[in-house]
């Protein structure tokens, strides 16, 4: 008798761990084949959080004194792709010889001088993390003047972390386009010619197809109020960062809450073809995560076109499918 009930025990212990195993097993694949929560990042440790706030703020220093202890240039691999507040692609030299000149304009300045950063937030989506903070001016009074919110992506690679991908978003106001002085500054800006890395790599033609393709899908479930398609397909992260182009973050649901919105207002847009047409792409590769930059262009009822404005889309590969877990756009001036 002891011996049988030993048995069920035993059959039942058993059991027990299977299912729990089973489960453990669906949860590593954080949802990538089911249809309930997609939870695909997690919160960063405190240490983590610290150090990547800290970088941050360094960089910040770095910029209001002009580079002049290398912190930029150290944070930015050669193949950063980093989208200003006038919505243009700049390169890791653009940035740095633009630095350089402003502050040579005022070699006064010091690192007290450096814009506030605040209202940081920080995820960690596999290897990389996704921060986003505020970037504040301060008027000659003292008084805090326009902001605007950055989008960054960093992956530690070589024993230190890296800025992969960062975007700059005016809040709540229109940017002025970059002087003639600035653009020139960029023109004859040149790469290192002893010191370059290059963490990332080219993306390979079939995923690029997945990945305009999945864009594509975004940009046609948001025109056409179909708020369905973008859970349907699995585009999005429950979690995904998302920075609208006026410069605010958003859950998932405020997203797709304005994505409903938007189509009441104008539940002709298919037929119309009003879509938001997508091209200029680029795309960078950095181990399971894949970086893109387009240009997104509002198209009018009458079929000319409207404002436009350049997003940055970073994608996760999560079980063999590409996910949507963080974007921002910029308008372009």
């Amino acid at each position: 008798m002891h011996r049988l009930l030993l048995s069920i025990l035993l059959v039942s212990a058993l059991a027990g761990a299977s299912t729990s195993t089973a489960a453990a097993g669906l949860d590593d694949k954080a949802g990538a084949t089911r249809t309930g929560v997609r939870i695909l990042g997690t919160d960063v440790d405190p240490d983590t959080r610290k150090d990547i706030i800290q970088l941050d703020l360094e960089q910040n220093d770095a910029n209001s004194i002009g580079d002049s202890e290398g912190m930029i240039d150290r944070m930015l691999a050669d193949d950063t792709l980093w989208v200003g507040g006038t919505g243009r692609i700049v390169t890791k030299p653009q940035i740095l010889a633009v630095t350089r000149s402003n502050f040579l304009k005022n070699p006064t300045r010091t690192k007290k001088d450096a814009a506030p950063h605040d209202d940081f937030g920080v995820r960690r989506f596999g290897d990389v993390i996704v921060q986003h903070g505020r970037s504040n001016t301060i008027n000659p009074d003292g008084s805090r003047g326009q902001a605007r919110r950055y989008l960054i992506v960093l992956q530690k690679q070589r024993g230190q972390w890296w800025v992969i991908g960062r975007e700059v978003i005016p809040i709540d106001y229109t940017s002025q386009p970059d002087s003639a002085e600035v653009l020139a500054l960029e023109a004859q800006a040149k790469p290192s010619p002893t010191s370059r890395i290059f963490l990332g790599k080219d993306v390979e033609p079939e995923v690029q197809k997945e990945i305009l393709r999945l864009s594509a899908a975004q940009n046609d479930a948001a025109a056409t109020g179909d708020s369905d398609n973008v859970t349907r397909d699995r585009l999005f992260a429950d979690d995904i960062v998302w920075v609208s182009s006026t410069g605010h973050v958003q859950t998932k649901d405020e997203f797709l809450a304005g994505v409903r919105a938007n189509f009441q207002k104008d539940p002709n847009r298919r037929a119309t073809s009003t879509i938001n047409k997508h091209d200029d792409f680029t795309m960078r590769r950095y181990g399971d995560t894949i970086i893109q930059l387009g240009r997104s262009t509002t198209i009018n009822a009458d079929k000319s076109e409207g404002p436009r404005r350049r997003y940055m889309n970073v994608f996760m590969n999560r079980g063999g499918e590409w996910w949507f877990v963080a974007h921002g756009a910029t308008p372009i001036r």
